[in-house]
């Protein structure tokens, strides 16, 4: 072996360093890794849902970023509603309001009410500001939504018992049901679904 290639080794061999534990960086508050996949997911489902009722014309009366519930102004009686398309569709809805009000008439004629069916009949004062004139025949119904532009939803539906289930039809054209059940002879609870935009809410009505 050439001696240039021959180097001494020394008995102690100095080791590195361990490596030091990296402490991990903390997200901050405004981060996007900062936030919950259920939340974003919500927001997400909110962003589509307000995109597809703005493009409906549909004012917004409120947004949950938190849970993604979104309410719109698909009534009258409130600030943004379109008045001129209530006032428009006033013959429409009176014309659907008289035949409900036909059927139902027909098919309680055809059938023995229950002594037990309760009697919804009468106008009704909402916690939404809104009027309920609900006119019954045996366990048949008719349900009819008033605002201070006229008429805005109109809806059929039967009652069992103590609780009445209704189908609607709104003046923006949106759809859905109504549960409603009735407490005392003054007061109804429940809650409205809009099947349109799959919103609820809840009911609350005091006898006029």
């Amino acid at each position: 072996m050439p001696a240039s290639a021959y180097r001494p080794q020394p008995a102690y061999q100095p080791q590195p360093p361990p490596p030091q534990a990296q402490t991990p960086q903390r997200s901050s508050p405004g981060c996007l890794g900062g936030v919950k996949w259920g939340a974003l997911g919500a927001f997400l489902l909110a962003a589509v849902a307000l995109a597809y009722g703005i493009g409906r014309g549909q004012d917004v009366r409120s947004v949950d970023p938190t849970s993604g519930r979104i309410e719109f102004y698909s009534t009258g009686g409130e600030d943004g509603t379109d008045i001129a398309q209530i006032e428009a569709r006033q013959g429409e809805l009176s014309n659907r309001l008289e035949t409900l009000e036909q059927q139902a008439r027909t098919g309680a004629d055809q059938g023995s009410v229950p002594a037990t069916t309760a009697d919804f009949t009468g106008t009704w004062s909402g916690a939404n500001g809104l009027t309920y004139v609900i006119t019954q025949f045996g366990t048949m119904a008719v349900i009819e939504e008033r605002s201070v532009y006229g008429t805005t939803a109109t809806g059929e539906g039967t009652v069992f018992g103590d609780t009445a289930e209704f189908t609607y039809v709104a003046y923006d054209g949106s759809f859905g049901r109504a549960l409603l059940t009735l407490v005392s002879d003054a007061e109804i609870t429940g809650t409205f679904f809009n099947d349109t935009y799959g919103l609820s809410s809840p009911a609350f009505m005091t006898r006029s």
